[in-house]
């Protein structure tokens, strides 16, 4: 079987930006390790060269303005994806693997909306973290911190920009839930550009945790019965519910046949009534044991 041939390089060139808020100019120092693949050397390289010019020219290092002391806003949503980027990868799992114990009749009810609910709260409370970390709140710290990557020879100024009076605070980022101003929307002598990017997310995140909590809140409301031997513990007419016994069998394969028979009885008291039962109905067929 053919293998591919892997092949890599150290990138490192000036990449110019020019600055969405005061105009400026400015290089910062761009370094990646850039890998290509292919089934030959030729197509390797290929592969390595096309990948090298593709983050060139879309990614970015995260580097203030020299002039302004501005985060320019796809370096601010680098930083953030990579943050919520974890928290996708981490959170996406854990809710797939309480469905899973849930749908297998692993975990009950009582144990599965808590856990559930519990991950959507701390998931977040850390988007509101991430949303909190603005880089561009204190432009006079970016800007010093811009000086001192001058110094290193990391970041130059081709072009000064135009530094209005009043543009400490002129931009805000927006947040994935709770802010409410776009990302880079300038918002210069008091004059901002809001949008309603933050309440979309945020409704969506209410309505999902109270589509959690809603369930087991109306069930205690009404007083029904939880019975934590069955799965699903609640059924109403017309459901069906299944219950695993404390004893055990056992069988070639653990296949079985067998009658069940089921009565209720009201809660209270009362004459009891009938239910359909049954168990698994497996059979051996034309298997022939060996």
């Amino acid at each position: 079987m053919a293998k591919n041939i892997s092949c890599t390089v150290d990138v490192r060139c000036w990449k110019q930006r020019t600055c969405t808020a005061c105009g400026g100019v400015f290089s910062y120092i761009f370094a990646r390790k850039i890998a290509g693949m292919g089934p030959t050397r030729e197509a390797a390289a290929a592969a390595m060269e096309a990948n090298a010019v593709k983050q060139v020219m879309t990614d970015a290092s995260s580097h203030p303005c020299p002039t302004c002391g501005l985060y320019q806003p796809d370096m601010v949503a680098a930083r953030r994806v990579t943050a919520q980027g974890w928290l996708f990868a981490v959170s996406i799992p854990a809710m797939l693997l309480l469905l899973i114990l849930n749908v297998s009749n692993t975990v009950q009810d009582n144990l599965i909306v808590p856990a559930a609910a519990g991950i959507m709260v701390v998931v977040g409370l850390l988007q509101l973290v991430f949303d909190a970390r603005r880089p561009n709140r204190d432009l006079e710290a970016n800007r010093q911190l811009a000086q001192r990557s001058i110094e290193r020879q990391l970041l130059r100024v081709d072009t000064p920009g135009r530094a209005q009076q009043g543009m400490e605070v002129p931009w805000s980022t927006q947040g994935s839930m709770g802010s409410l101003n776009a990302m880079g929307a300038p918002s210069v002598a008091g004059v901002s550009s809001s949008t309603g990017g933050g309440v979309v997310p945020l409704a969506l995140f209410v309505i999902g945790l109270t589509a959690v909590l809603v369930p087991p809140i109306v069930r205690e409301s009404r007083g029904w019965p939880f019975n934590p031997v069955a799965f699903p513990p609640i059924v109403g007419p017309g459901d069906s519910t299944r219950f695993y016994t404390q004893h055990s069998l056992r069988s070639i394969d653990g296949k079985f046949r067998a009658e069940a028979d089921a009565v209720a009885t009201p809660k209270g008291g009362g004459a009891e009534f009938p239910l359909v039962a049954k168990s698994n109905q497996d059979n051996w067929g034309d298997s022939t044991i060996r």
